[in-house]
């Protein structure tokens, strides 16, 4: 009994701030009569930034929590933003967390939540700052047409600066604060006690308190965090109980060793322990298909695997190369739930088209540039994740955030990659037959002996299908390969034809009676 007064006496003298009703409001949603497990999450990436890795670690966390329940979840940010579609998403997922599994979540800012950290926070039930905190700096940038980040047009400003205000108000937080963070064309004053968002300086009156004046982003401290409502709980620093090595091995620690668990609301939480969730095998490999590198990697391996197939047909192992990589894209690009079917269906459309002007409806290039189109759309699809979601102004035709452009650019530069290298094969290493001659054409093929005198020549001599003959496809005439086509039913691959008339290097044949 004793120690327990103690200990709250030396509780209260903890160095901590918190907004007037907070304790009341932790109670609506937090029970410590239940079990006393919380859950715990980070965003921690001041290096790097919110991407896509992020997005998939924070889902995968969140099913966790949806399995096992915690009292409530601690998220702690340190970071300096990122791309804002996978924030969307977290958005998403943790007032779901919240609104439908009432489980709330606590976000602990540990020094940075800005820009995109910034609306992940205010998706978050309460806010909780460390002395050196800091949370805001969210102006959307957007790549132009020469490739330069420039600030983004009035619509799409106007499009962010809402989604913040919602995000805001979602839990009762004041939006002409958040919409501050986004445009800086506006003006934040507090006027009789209220703060409010102005948009010319002429309506600032004399007795109003400028917060933030035109043309500057609202970067708010840890202190004015906590003076304008945005943040719960201040915090100061302290020295805090360190981990034991069997808190360290087993991956669990009590939430007393951590800043929050000094607020005296947490403190009475009897047996309260911290249970992070940890990045598994699987959600590592996902995340590291999904890098710029290994993502350009795979989308080079279903290139050469096509083309190595399309060259040598009946070879199996470029086509497993090729559907393999193919695989893996979509697999990562399913996981962190950013593709549909729709790029399956592209990619498989267009493959099916390439193939049937190869082997069995020859168009001379038009059908399979079609073909081609379709593919190499439904990969973009698969290796720039999001490109149908991002915000667009089609009159300056720029699109929002400099990480989509980026990988754009991967994806392109593969692309160069790959028809070099594809090039390089047919020159240095000819196949036997070589698709690229249908969808391009070259004029007199390589592959066969030059000359419309020398092909009339071949007139009346007889030949084997290697090709099925669907009506168009491949004969061997002494051991040299020609394009064919049947003048009665289809051929199948082995069966002698004789040559009946020749119109330019395509020789017409019909089945041999020896």
């Amino acid at each position: 009994m004793i120690f327990a007064l103690l200990a709250t006496f030396f509780l209260a003298l903890a160095p901590y701030e918190a907004q007037r009703g907070l304790e009341e409001r932790l109670q609506e949603v937090i029970h410590p009569e239940k079990e006393n497990n919380i859950g715990y999450m980070e965003i921690n990436d001041r290096s790097g930034g919110i991407n896509n890795s992020t997005w998939l670690y924070i889902h995968q966390a969140i099913e966790s929590f949806k399995a096992s329940k915690p009292l409530f979840v601690i998220l702690k940010l340190n970071t300096p933003g990122g791309e804002s579609l996978p924030a969307m998403q977290i958005c998403d997922a943790l007032k779901e967390l919240d609104t439908q599994y009432g489980i709330p979540v606590v976000a602990f800012i540990d020094n940075w939540a800005m820009s995109a950290g910034a609306l992940i926070a205010y998706a978050c039930r309460f806010i909780t700052v460390v002395q050196d905190g800091g949370m805001g700096a969210a102006e959307p940038v957007l790549a132009s047409q020469t490739g330069e980040m420039v600030t983004a047009s009035e619509k799409i400003i106007s499009a962010f600066s809402a989604t913040f205000g919602n995000q805001a108000m979602y839990f009762g937080r004041n939006p002409a604060i958040a919409e501050k963070m986004v445009d800086k064309n506006s003006i934040l004053v507090t006027r009789e006690g209220k703060i409010i968002k102005l948009t010319s300086e002429d309506q600032v009156l004399k007795t109003d308190t400028v917060i933030s004046p035109k043309g500057q982003l609202l970067t708010l401290t840890a202190q004015q965090l906590f003076d304008l409502g945005v943040a719960d709980i201040l915090f100061s620093a302290i020295k805090l109980e360190n981990f034991s090595q069997t808190e360290k091995e087993s991956g669990k620690w009590p939430l007393k060793k951590m800043l929050l668990g000094t607020y005296p609301f947490f403190a009475k939480i009897p047996n309260a322990e911290v249970h992070p969730y940890e990045m598994d095998f699987k959600t590592k490999f996902f995340s590291l298909l999904m890098t710029p590198v290994v993502s350009s990697l795979l989308l080079l391996g279903v290139m050469l695997g096509l083309y190595l197939e399309f060259s040598t047909p009946g070879a199996t192992l470029p086509g497993t190369v090729a559907v393999i990589c193919l695989f893996l894209l979509g697999l990562s690009s399913f996981a962190f739930e950013i593709a549909s079917w729709l790029e399956i269906i592209l990619i498989a459309s267009g493959i099916a088209i390439i193939l049937i002007d190869l082997f069995f409806l020859p168009t001379f290039g038009l059908l399979g540039s079609f073909g081609v189109l379709l593919l190499v759309g439904g990969l973009l699809g698969l290796v720039v994740p999001g490109l149908e979601k991002v915000p667009f102004d089609p009159i300056s035709w720029q699109i929002n955030g400099g990480e989509i452009l980026a990988r754009i650019g991967w994806f392109f530069a593969t692309l160069l990659l790959g028809l070099i290298l594809v090039a390089c094969i047919a020159y240095w290493f000819p196949m036997r037959y070589n698709p690229l001659k249908r969808l391009v054409s070259t004029g007199e093929q390589v592959d066969y002996t030059a000359g419309g005198d020398t092909h009339l020549q071949l007139v009346g001599k007889q030949g084997t299908v290697i090709s099925t003959l669907r009506p168009a496809g491949k004969i061997e005439i002494e051991g040299v390969p020609y394009d064919a086509q049947s003048e009665g039913d289809f051929v199948e691959k082995g069966t002698s034809v004789r040559v009946q008339r020749v119109e330019g290097a395509r020789l017409f044949v019909k089945r041999s009676s020896l």
